[in-house]
């Protein structure tokens, strides 16, 4: 399942978020209404430098920064917890049509 969040709503839930992401779910973070990241389940064959969840969570916006570069594996007590990473190229938020 794919979730849409603005970063203002991530960040005091990234908890609740993450969880999410490691059970499989996709998380696509919007700054200003822009698919900015995309947070998910870490698969076999990732890479990318080790950042401790709470330091993502403090540090949303430069975390997204990076990841826009390059995957970030976020980690949660050492462990790989899930891939914070630029969002599939072309993606956009519809409204929804209801």
């Amino acid at each position: 399942m794919t979730h849409v969040v603005g970063s203002r709503e991530l960040r005091p839930r990234f908890s609740e978020y993450l969880a999410r992401a490691k059970d499989g779910d996709e998380v696509v973070v919007l700054v200003h209404g822009h698919p900015a990241a995309l947070l998910r389940a870490v698969r076999p064959g990732d890479v990318g430098a080790l950042v401790p969840s709470r330091l993502v969570r403090d540090e949303l916006h430069k975390a997204i920064q990076k990841a826009r570069a390059e995957s970030l594996v976020v980690t949660w007590n050492g462990r790989m917890f899930a891939v914070l990473q630029a969002p599939p190229k072309g993606w956009q938020v519809r409204e929804d049509a209801s």
